[in-house]
Parts: structure tokens; sequence; C-alpha cells
């Protein structure tokens, strides 16, 4: 109610009415002055923040900072620079960190770690036909190096040829540095893979196949390794380790109901076939029934002693292969 509309004949109704809408205004004065002072503050607090606030810095941008002086003041120390351009490659600053590995370059001709560096950064970012010509100088400078397959830096080096030379399409050379790299590293799953993929372009399935099991032998969730261990076995005819693979693929997708159904068939077809009862034996493991996968174990180990997944298998089921 409005004071003009407050107003009727009859004293101290009139003076009732004047009075509550004294009230109501002071309490309306009380709300407006308190959201004076409270835009007041937040004025002040404003101009505080506005005037004094300093960006806290990241220990990576301090640190690269701190380094980049350093540059500055020592242009030609190597390490100095190798340090701020990995610094750079952490801020993602891919552009700066490789004007770093070219000053380098300059200062020390053909130096592996500056071009290893460099490589990696480009590969990275998808740079490939240079990534392929810093490592290919790389692997020029042991070319002649008897000792060169005990680098390791080496097996990153011809792994990463070898992807390039196969998204490239030059089989032959992706084969090749495939096994150069597993001369470093016979162990490494992924170079094995390479090679089972680059002898798969060239037509040699029963040799990819090899690889692929290799591989898997060495990881057995590597499922992109089982899948392709399943087209190569069929394309060689190979029907037994075709299931094997298809059934693996199961397991490292998680689907074991169907990968014990896939390996009871497999070892109903052809109980000589080792790797079915190893198959069998995972299966039955995920399926928390360690007396039966025991027993499919050590099937396997009878029929190949050299499964040592099923040894393994075995073992961290506390029983001895």
């Amino acid at each position: 109610m409005s004071i003009a509309n407050s107003y009727q004949p009859g004293g101290s109704g009139m003076l009732q009415a004047i009075l509550a809408d004294d009230q109501r205004l002071a309490r309306i004065g009380r709300r407006v002055g308190l959201l004076a002072v409270v835009l007041l503050l937040g004025l002040a607090a404003y101009y505080v923040y506005d005037r004094y606030h300093v960006t806290v810095e990241s220990p990576v941008d301090r640190a690269v900072r701190t380094l980049e002086d350093r540059v500055r003041a020592s242009p030609n120390d190597l390490d100095l620079r190798m340090q701020v351009a990995s610094g750079y490659v952490d801020q993602k600053r891919f552009d700066q960190a490789i004007a770093q590995y070219e000053e380098v370059l300059k200062l020390r001709d053909g130096w592996v770690p500056a071009l290893f560096a460099e490589a990696g950064v480009e590969y990275a970012r998808g740079n490939q036909a240079r990534a392929g010509e810093l490592y290919g100088r790389i692997a020029d400078k042991y070319v002649n190096d008897q000792f060169r397959y005990a680098t390791r830096e080496l097996q990153v080096v011809y792994y990463r040829l070898g992807q390039l030379a196969l998204s490239g399409g030059r089989v032959d050379d992706a084969a090749s540095r495939a096994r150069e790299s597993l001369l470093v590293d016979p162990t490494n799953g992924d170079a094995l893979y390479l090679l089972g993929q680059s002898e798969d372009a060239r037509g040699n399935a029963a040799v990819a196949s090899d690889a692929y099991l290799r591989a898997v032998s060495l990881d057995p969730n590597f499922h992109a390794a089982y899948t392709a261990l399943e087209r190569s076995t069929t394309a060689a005819g190979n029907s037994q380790l075709a299931a094997y693979a298809h059934g693996m693929q199961q397991y490292a997708g998680g689907d074991f109901q169907a990968m014990l159904a896939t390996f009871r068939s497999l070892v109903a077809d052809a109980p000589d076939f080792a790797r079915g009862y190893e198959g069998l034996g995972l299966a039955y493991a995920k399926d928390n029934k360690a007396d039966e996968a025991i027993a499919a174990f050590r099937s396997a180990l009878e029929r190949d002693p050299q499964l040592m997944l099923s040894r393994w298998s075995l073992h961290s089921l506390g029983v001895e292969g």
C-alpha cells in the first residue's frame, strides 16, 4: 500500500496505516543502505585485486624462464639449449623447441641426442616426412658401426623408420627396419607387430603369423595382434591358430563366457593342439574355476613345454608347471 492510498477518514485507522508505511519504508531504506555498502566493498576489493594481483608462475614456466636467461648468457652451451627445448615441449611450444634443436645442430652438426629429440617432436606432431629425414640421419651415422645393435636408442629409430615406410607403402623397407629394431630388442612386442604387418603386406602370411604369435606371447592382452593373427592364419589355411586367435580376441575384449565356449569347441575339435588348452585354462581362470584351469594348463604344457603363458599362469595359481 502506498502512502497516498493509505489515507482514510477516521483518525486512528489513518495513523496506523501511516505507521505501517513508515516501517515498510524504513526496512527498504535499510536494505538499500546495505546494498550500497556491499557494492562499495566490492568496488574496493576489485580495485585492490586489479592494482596488486600477480599471476603465479607454474614450476615449469619458472624453470623455462630461468633456462632462457641462462641460454642468453651462454648461447653456446648445448646442454642448456637441450634443457630449454625440453621445457618448450612440456609447454607444447613445439616450434620453439624445434628452433632450439636446430641451434644445437648448428653448434654441433649431426649430434645424435639433438637429432633424436627433434625427430620425436616432429613425429609426435604428425610431421612424418621431417621425422623420417631425422631418423634416417641417425641410422646413417651407425650404418658401419659393428656395435649398433647394442645401442638402445636405435631400437626406436629403426621402429619409427619401419612405421613410416609401412605407411608410405614401402613394405620391403618396413620389414627390414622391423627386423633391425628386433636385433636391438628381440622382446619388443610393437616391433614384432610391425614385422607381422609388413610381412602381411608382402603376402607372407605364415611369416606374419609367426611374428604376431611372438608378439602376443609377450603381451596376452594385445588385441590388435590377435586380430591380425586371425586374419593371417586364415589366409595361411591354419584353422586351429585362427580359432585360437579368435578366442584370444574375446579374452582381450573381456568376453570370457564366449571365450570359454570357443576354447571348449577348439579342444574338442583339435585335442592335440596345445594352445587350445592354454586358452581354455585362461577362460576357466576367469570363471574362477581353479581346478579346471590348472588341469587345462598342464594339458597345454604336456603338448608344448615352451608355452610360457601356461607356465606363468600355473605359477600365479600357486602350482609348479
